[in-house]
Order: structure tokens, then C-alpha cells, then sequence
């Protein structure tokens, strides 16, 4: 369970998230391959590695091919109410004021082509991507025990 608890000094709200410290690869150092393959291997995000992700949250296809896919972060920062099965609590601990990290972390596979990114996508690419963007933030938004949502992209091996 992650909690997120408000900085005494700035009053800023931070996520303690100790799922995230199982992830495999975080300080291990990777050797950057210069060259361009279209699959790897251990990559989860890769065309034929599905099962090496949380079952889809959505996916668009075309035929028997996927597209774009929305799955849940394997790591989360912070988890739904109904997966994690506990309230919404606030928390006082000696000076520290904190609530349960409750939320959705999802990750969206914006091409099956493993070096599929948004800048040298076609047009009709990016505005497929962006209605999938469009349709999550509208998803989750009616979710009640939601306050705020907020759309972060990251990129690569390095980017986590």
C-alpha cells in the first residue's frame, strides 16, 4: 500500500510507494545498443511479449493486430480503492499528515513497433494515441475517489 504524505516545510504532497522498489531493473546499469532491432526480447511493451504485462485495460485493434494498449502498471504508485480493498483514510502521526495512495497507474503501448514513438508517427497514428490518451482521462475522471489526474509520458528503458 502507498501513502502520500504533505511535506511539514512547503506543504507539497508526495507518494510513498514501496511496490515500486521491486522493480527488476531500477539501479542495475544497462549497456545503451546503438542499434535499431523491432523486437527485444525482455521488452513487456514489445508485439508478441503480452504476456509479460497486466491484462489490458483497453486496446484498440485492427483485425487480430493491437494497435494502442492501456494496462496497469505492474509497479504501481498508488492502486484503485477496489484493488487494494481498503477506504480512503487520512492519517496523523506525530507531525505527519498523510492519506492512502489511492489511485490508477496505468501505462498506455502506443505502438506495437518497439521503437514506435509519437514524433515519427503518421498523423492518423498520433490522433489514434491521443484519443486513447482522451479516453482514459475521461474514464477515470468519473471515478469519484479521484481528485486529480494527471498524464505523464515517459520513454525508454531509462525512463522506467
Amino acid at each position: 500500500m502507498s501513502i502520500i504524505r504533505q511535506d511539514l516545510s512547503t506543504k507539497d504532497w508526495t507518494i510513498f510507494a514501496l511496490e515500486r522498489s521491486k522493480r527488476p531493473s531500477d539501479f542495475k546499469k544497462v549497456k545503451e545498443n546503438k542499434a535499431v532491432k523491432e523486437y527485444e526480447r525482455n521488452c513487456p511493451f514489445c508485439k508478441g511479449n503480452e504476456h509479460m504485462t497486466p491484462k489490458d485495460i483497453l486496446t484498440v485493434k485492427d483485425g487480430k493486430q493491437w494497435l494502442v494498449r492501456v494496462v496497469p502498471n505492474k509497479f504501481p504508485a498508488l492502486e484503485p480503492k477496489g484493488v487494494c480493498g481498503y477506504n480512503i483514510n487520512r492519517h496523523i502521526a506525530g507531525p505527519y499528515l498523510s492519506i492512502d495512495g489511492v489511485g490508477s497507474h496505468e501505462v498506455i503501448i502506443e505502438s506495437p513497433d518497439h521503437h514506435g514513438n509519437l514524433c515519427n508517427m503518421e498523423p492518423y497514428q498520433v490522433e489514434r494515441v491521443m484519443q486513447v490518451y482522451r479516453k482514459r482521462f475521461i474514464e477515470l475522471s468519473a471515478n469519484k475517489d479521484y481528485q486529480l489526474i494527471v498524464i505523464f509520458r515517459n520513454h525508454g528503458r531509462r525512463a522506467g
